[in-house]
């Protein structure tokens, strides 16, 4: 598949490369289900919803990092969460109105690289960063307000 030969999955922070183990399986095995059915199935809606659920653990997860260790691109980043959140939803809703039809699946087929993708980027950028300050200050999260920064 996609995800196993053809995309780097280490972002340099442990904790996100684990976190990222657990959801690119669902992405997977959502653009296969995608991949293998003419029409849409319930099969692919549970997987856009489990999807959905796990990825909104995994942002959750990311943004609370964010906040801790004060990433100066937090609000491009979460900027980012909220617009697949969106794109998320209208797929789940979609699905579960039975509405689009074969044209949801290739949507489907289609975004679940490109969602991949742009998320790793901005990930790379985040554990990058949050590699640098773990090392520079140790392994726990710098003390003091989070504050809200660019």
């Amino acid at each position: 598949m996609w995800l196993r030969t053809g995309y780097r999955l280490s972002v340099g922070f442990a904790e996100l490369d684990e976190s990222h183990r657990r959801v690119l399986p669902l992405f997977e095995r959502t653009l296969a289900e995608a991949q293998a059915c003419p029409e849409p199935t319930p099969a692919l809606r549970r997987l856009v919803e489990q999807l959905a659920g796990a990825l909104e653990d995994h942002f959750r997860f990311e943004e609370e990092l964010m906040e801790a260790w004060r990433y100066p691109w937090r609000r491009r980043h979460r900027a980012a969460h909220d617009a697949l959140r969106e794109e998320l939803e209208f797929v789940v809703t979609a699905l579960r109105e039975a509405r689009l039809g074969p044209g949801l699946r290739g949507l489907i087929a289609s975004q679940v690289p490109a969602w991949i993708e742009d998320h790793m980027w901005e990930d790379a950028q985040l554990g990058g960063f949050l590699a640098a300050r773990r090392q520079a200050e140790g392994a726990a999260p710098p003390p003091g307000p989070a504050g809200e920064g660019g």
